[in-house]
């Protein structure tokens, strides 16, 4: 087991490589956009105002996460969750999550369904949200189309043991949620570098940490917060999960 202080410095270290990161990719964005409207001033081109879209997307999802994410759902128009998949997309979805399933199951938890989340195709033809969609399929994720009308991206849901925690594996890594009698919302991933707290919302990122290691930080979130009163609500189902992420 690793020290208590060299997981602390290991900690304060990413921690601090975080917030460098931030400033740097702030203060590119603030170039960025600075150039951007010096061209826009001389000629105007409507690449150029995306340009300057994009980057001002960028610094406000610096300091203004939870917004930022909501003008980018807005994108997408209404999106919808399903608890069933195709048979085809459900391969597909275990064969991507393979290994990552199999440690999820080592630790004693077990599959609770397959979850869709799914936006109208006609969404592409905006540019932002065809480039995002893009880039969604570049980096691997399971997307198929439902009602053929909307596109399906596909993710494994996953219930604890204990039945306190939901575990869902994303492209980028993985996310543990449990919801608490009083409203309160604990995440815990093992990607992403900011630590959020935002009304009931609590959410802890462990960058790098491996599966295992999240669920035990995770687990010692749940005893802290109810030492402090808070009861976990042990009651699962699908519309309880997309009340939590959606």
């Amino acid at each position: 087991m690793e020290p208590a202080n060299s997981a602390a410095e290991k900690g304060a270290s990413i921690g601090r490589a975080g917030i460098f990161q931030k400033v740097l990719f702030t203060l590119a964005c603030i170039v960025g956009i600075y150039l951007q409207v010096r061209v826009e001033l001389v000629r105007y081109s409507w690449l150029n105002a995306l340009g300057i879209f994009v980057l001002c997307v960028g610094v406000a999802s610096v300091f203004f996460p939870m917004q930022t994410r909501r003008a980018f759902l807005l994108l997408f128009g209404q999106l919808e969750y399903v608890d069933e998949v195709s048979p085809r997309l459900e391969d597909r979805i275990r064969g991507r999550y393979r290994t990552e399933m199999s440690q999820l199951t080592d630790l004693g938890f077990r599959l609770l369904f397959f979850q869709g989340q799914t936006f109208p195709i006609l969404r592409l033809l905006l540019i932002l949200p065809a480039i995002i969609i893009s880039a969604m399929f570049l980096s691997r994720e399971v997307i198929g189309i439902h009602k053929r009308t909307r596109f399906l991206v596909g993710h494994p849901i996953f219930a604890s043991e204990d039945r306190t925690t939901y575990a869902q594996l994303l492209r980028l890594g993985v996310m543990f949620s449990t919801s608490f009698q009083n409203g309160l919302v604990l995440i815990s991933c093992n990607y992403g570098n900011d630590n959020l707290t935002w009304k009931n919302y609590v959410r802890h990122a462990h960058r790098g940490q491996t599966i295992s290691s999240t669920w035990a930080e995770h687990q010692r979130s749940i005893k802290l917060l109810e030492t402090e009163g808070n009861c976990v609500d042990r009651e699962m189902s699908f519309e309880k999960f997309v009340n939590m992420v959606g």
